[in-house]
């Protein structure tokens, strides 16, 4: 790969990306949706789940290389960082302790890496993949709203504890919540710049925060406060837009806290008992036993590859 000439090219003949650049941001998110959750209105064997998700990067990769054939290629130390992720996942699958399918899940993620490094070229500070990430994201979480009018009892099933989840497509709560979340505080950030009008910003923003509190994802939740925080505290000296949205929001915020604490509580709690909430629902204990087994001075240095089978009964993330 090269970067000679990319900056020349993308401002003397490229302008704005082609739109197949859009086509395959596009995608890597049909990539991240995954193929398992809750029941759909319409019944998806799983394996034709897998074959779109897992073909979408496959596809991505080769449109993205029909698109940069001279491989040019932006400098990123973000990319370094997933390239370098890529090959320590390779070599601690090597071992094949989680069998040909931590190598297969490996070339897929370096397939996915591979098809950043494409489409770099066209990464010029401008918001072109901002507005293909908001647009696909859009696309998602309306499905999800889609499948909530058409059918609320596959939408919130009682097996999820009434979360939202997907319904048309078989997506988790978590997965929900965390694509609203993002969807969200992307739109108020782009409107907090005068980006885009608050017609636009308040027509996005508000279905997907609802989205979000309806999946009870904590941790999507507060990643999003979190987020908006350090945006508008980043632009106080300024953005005068960002001061007032500030102001108003911490007063506001105070009082709603105080009037709402019940509520809030039972909200962040979601049925749990104290020692579910406290242990993460069970992940702090899974965590734990998992870095107490024994390993191998293989395993220390590069750990065990991208296994898929869970590690016993305990609830522990893998994605």
């Amino acid at each position: 790969m090269t970067t000679q000439d990319v900056r020349s090219s993308t401002s003397a003949g490229t302008g704005r990306p082609p739109r197949l650049v859009g086509a395959v941001w596009a995608l890597l998110i049909v990539n991240t949706l995954g193929s398992q959750g809750a029941d759909t209105i319409i019944p998806i064997p799983r394996t034709v789940t897998q074959m779109i998700t897992m073909g979408a990067v496959a596809l991505a990769f080769v449109v993205a290389l029909l698109l940069n054939p001279r491989l040019l290629v932006r400098p990123s130390a973000y990319l370094l960082i997933l390239t370098a992720l890529a090959a320590v996942a390779v070599a601690a699958s090597m071992p094949l302790e989680s069998g040909l399918g931590g190598l297969f899940r490996c070339a897929r993620l370096i397939g996915f890496v591979a098809t950043l490094w494409l489409i770099s070229r066209w990464w010029d500070g401008s918001l072109a993949f901002v507005r293909y990430h908001v647009r696909v994201l859009m696309v998602v979480v309306a499905s999800v709203v889609i499948g909530l009018l058409v059918s609320p009892g596959h939408a919130l099933p009682e097996y999820y504890d009434g979360r939202l989840v997907g319904a048309i497509w078989p997506l988790t709560a978590p997965q929900v919540g965390q694509y609203a979340a993002v969807l969200a505080g992307l739109v108020l950030i782009l409107w907090l710049s005068k980006l885009t009008p608050g017609s636009v910003a308040a027509f996005v923003a508000i279905p997907s925060i609802g989205v979000l509190l309806l999946t009870h994802t904590r941790t999507a939740a507060f990643g999003l406060v979190a987020g908006l925080t350090v945006a508008l505290l980043s632009s106080l000296l300024t953005n005068p837009r960002a001061r007032r949205v500030f102001t108003v929001g911490a007063i506001t915020g105070g009082v709603a806290l105080v009037v709402f604490l019940p509520v809030l509580q039972a909200w962040v709690l979601r049925g749990q008992d104290e020692d579910d909430f406290g242990t993460l629902t069970g992940r702090a204990k899974g965590g734990d036993a998992l870095l107490a087994e024994p390993r191998t001075l293989y395993q220390e240095r590069l750990a065990t590859g991208l296994p898929k089978k869970p590690f016993g009964a305990l609830p522990i993330d893998k994605r």
